[in-house]
C-alpha cells in the first residue's frame, strides 16, 4: 500500500522531469555548464527541486561515462597540445591513436577532480534543501503544539 502511495505521489513529478529534461539535456554538457545547472536549482520549489536533481544526476552520469571513454582512448574529446594544456573539442571517434599512460592518468585526474567538485556543490544543495524541509516541519509542528494547547485550554475553561 504505502509503495502505491509512492508511486502515486511521484508520478507527477516523474512526467514534470520529463518535459522539463530537454531543458537540460539539449545543452552542450561541460563540466562547468553541470555545476551551473546544480547550483541553479538552490532556489527551486520542492517538486522542482526533486526532478531536476535527478535530471542533472542523469546528465553527470552521462558525462562520467563520456569522460571515462576519453580516458580509456575510445573517443575524444580533449585535443592535448605540446604544452599540456586541455582544449575542448567536439566528441568524435579516434582512430587507432592510443592516449599515452600520462595522458590517460591525467584525463583520470581531472575526471576525479570535477567529481569531488560536482559532489561538494550536490551535497552542499542537499543540505539546503534538507535545512529548508526541516524548517517547514518543524513550523508545522509548532502550530499542531499550539492548536492543542488552545484546544486543551478551552476545555480547562469549560470545566472549571
Amino acid at each position: 500500500m504505502n509503495k502505491l502511495f509512492v508511486f502515486v505521489l511521484l508520478l507527477p513529478v516523474i512526467c514534470l522531469a520529463q518535459e522539463n529534461s530537454s531543458e537540460f539535456l539539449d545543452t552542450e554538457v561541460t563540466e562547468d555548464s553541470i555545476i551551473l545547472k546544480l547550483e541553479s536549482l538552490l532556489g527551486k520549489e520542492e517538486g522542482d527541486f526533486i526532478s531536476n536533481i535527478a535530471i542533472v544526476n542523469e546528465l553527470v552520469d552521462r558525462y562520467i561515462e563520456q569522460k571515462k571513454g576519453v580516458c580509456a582512448g575510445s573517443l575524444s574529446s580533449i585535443d592535448l597540445s605540446g604544452d599540456g594544456i586541455l582544449m575542448p573539442k567536439k566528441s568524435e571517434r579516434r582512430g587507432k591513436q592510443k592516449l599515452t599512460r600520462k595522458e590517460r592518468r591525467l584525463c583520470q585526474y581531472l575526471l576525479v577532480k570535477f567529481r569531488i567538485r560536482y559532489t561538494k556543490v550536490a551535497f552542499k544543495l542537499r543540505k539546503s534543501y534538507l535545512i529548508s524541509q526541516q524548517e517547514k516541519q518543524l513550523n508545522n509542528l509548532d502550530m499542531l503544539k499550539n492548536r492543542s494547547i488552545q484546544e486543551l485550554e478551552k476545555l480547562s475553561f469549560k470545566l472549571k
